[in-house]
């Protein structure tokens, strides 16, 4: 009576346990994404001006009379475990362990200057000389210019296309093309790189073989393709033939009297199936992680409340803007705003004047206007508070030492430390990286004050300790080793107005 139609679609699959039994069924994954697909279309559904249960079995119900269909669930993601086949164009901002590059021997397409007449937003109109009298039909000097400038602006993106191609490998880059037979290893190189040599250029294989030295840590070789063919034919004929002595021998029974037995055979396979990966224990273990994963982690032990804080998700309601309620700001963006104030404010001003509102609104106004702060982060002040901190003695310090060179704002930093201090399970000689960036830290009387802010609405002091210790702990030994001892650990509260020492 009071849930909307996709609420308690979820409600049916949840309390039900029939989500979780679809995806013990065989094709799992489909039917659970199947069953998110109905949810999505009730959730749509109430949207519109024809809400409820049953307006929505009615659509349905038409849906099955039509014999209309709204189309299975795609199931792969980003990180699915498959071959992809893509333009260069749209790889661009993705990773893949292996790349292929191919048909780097395809001619650059100069089409467009090739015509009568060309036509550029810059340089105008560029065309033939057609002489009726004498019937002849001649270059001009205005298309041969736009028809060159034309021409290097086509090499120019073709280089920008060749470098996105070059940079989506993480691991490793197979780059392919095809040459004439009376192609030698001594045309890969260029004597001389030269721009006239580059404006030559007629494929990417070209642009490659420019860039190309001899010391250059590439392998390279040329394969004859019907070679290539009888080595996969070849491959293909011994794997056949391994698969079937392989099936001849296992469906033999096992007995000492059958001589078409091999016992050394039957033993390699015994031995295969049960042995066990030597590191097995290390399959939870990370190469690189962060420190706000960590400080999750240790958060969850200490504090369940907290952490289910950090977890759960806001539930946003479906209301209409006409209704007047503007949207409530979100504790990350309120803390994003926070940090990015702290980044930007000018601290030696709090030694020529005393804080006040006035203050806090111009720096706004130059964030904004540098364009270094949103104006949803604006938004998201509370300039009383910022007046606050601003009064503090902890401020004042900051503004002392950034007068000095002596202020260290928003600090990225990878620390190695041996993998058992994460668990004991792990070996210590095993590291792992850890990543994390430190608000602000300065330099007072030889030693370092390391200092974080906390937007976290808690009632004391004693709540962000127990929250935040692991974190401060790691702040303190990078700090420790990029600069030197660190003498005071303080976390300071938006929230309580006051500084908490560690």
């Amino acid at each position: 009576m009071y849930m909307s139609t996709d609420e308690f679609l979820w409600y049916i699959y949840t309390n039900s346990g029939y989500y979780a039994y679809c995806g013990a069924l065989p094709g799992g994954s489909q039917r659970q994404a199947n069953l998110r697909i109905l949810f999505e279309k009730a959730k749509q559904f109430e949207e519109t001006s024809f809400k409820g249960i049953f307006n929505f079995i009615n659509f349905i119900s038409k849906l099955k009379k039509s014999n209309s269909d709204m189309g299975s669930a795609k199931t792969l993601g980003e990180n699915a475990n498959v071959v992809r086949i893509m333009s260069i164009h749209k790889s661009k901002g993705l990773e893949f362990p292996i790349c292929f590059v191919s048909c780097l021997s395809k001619s650059i397409n100069m089409r467009d200057i090739s015509g009568d007449l060309i036509v550029d937003s810059d340089y105008g109109i560029g065309m033939k000389c057609v002489d009726i009298h004498r019937r002849t039909v001649s270059e001009t000097l205005r298309k041969t210019v736009i028809s060159e400038l034309k021409r290097q602006s086509n090499l120019a993106e073709e280089m920008r296309v060749l470098y996105v191609a070059l940079t989506r490998a993480k691991e490793k880059l197979i780059m392919t093309a095809q040459v004439p037979d009376d192609f030698s290893m001594d045309d890969l190189f260029e004597k001389e790189v030269s721009l006239a040599s580059l404006l030559e250029v007629k494929n990417m294989l070209q642009m490659l073989m420019i860039a190309m030295e001899r010391e250059m840590p590439i392998q390279v070789s040329l394969s004859d393709f019907d070679m290539l063919q009888k080595e996969e034919a070849v491959q293909i004929v011994s794997r056949e033939l391994l698969k079937k002595r392989l099936d001849d021998v296992l469906c033999q029974p096992r007995t000492d009297d059958n001589p078409l037995v091999h016992k050394e055979l039957w033993a390699k396979m015994e031995l295969l199936k049960n042995t066990k990966y030597a590191f097995e224990n290390l399959q939870h273990l990370h190469t690189k992680t962060s420190v706000s994963e960590l400080k999750r982690a240790a958060m969850q032990e200490t504090d369940e409340a907290a952490y289910e804080l950090f977890e759960t998700k806001e539930n946003v309601p479906y209301l209409p803007k006409f209704l007047g309620k503007e949207e409530k700001v979100t504790g990350t963006v309120r803390g994003n705003a926070y940090h990015k104030f702290m980044e930007l404010f000018q601290f030696t001003l709090l030694l020529e004047q005393q804080p006040d509102i006035h203050l806090i609104d111009s720096e706004i106004e130059r964030m904004l206007a540098s364009g270094k702060m949103s104006k949803e982060y604006a938004g998201a002040l509370w300039k009383e508070k910022l007046v606050r901190f601003c009064k503090s003695p902890v401020a004042q310090r900051m503004a002392k030492a950034e007068a000095e060179n002596k202020l260290y704002r928003e600090q990225p930093f990878v620390l190695g430390i041996p993998a058992s201090r994460l668990d004991p399970k792990f070996p210590a000689e095993e590291t792992v990286l850890i990543q994390g960036i430190i608000d602000v830290f300065f330099e007072e009387n030889g030693e370092f004050i390391l200092l974080d802010y906390k937007t976290d609405k808690v009632d004391n002091g004693r709540q962000l300790i127990d929250r935040y210790k692991t974190q401060m702990d790691y702040y303190l030994e990078a700090i420790t080793a990029m600069k030197g001892t660190v003498g005071q650990k303080i976390i300071y509260s938006f929230a309580l107005g006051e500084e908490i020492m560690l």
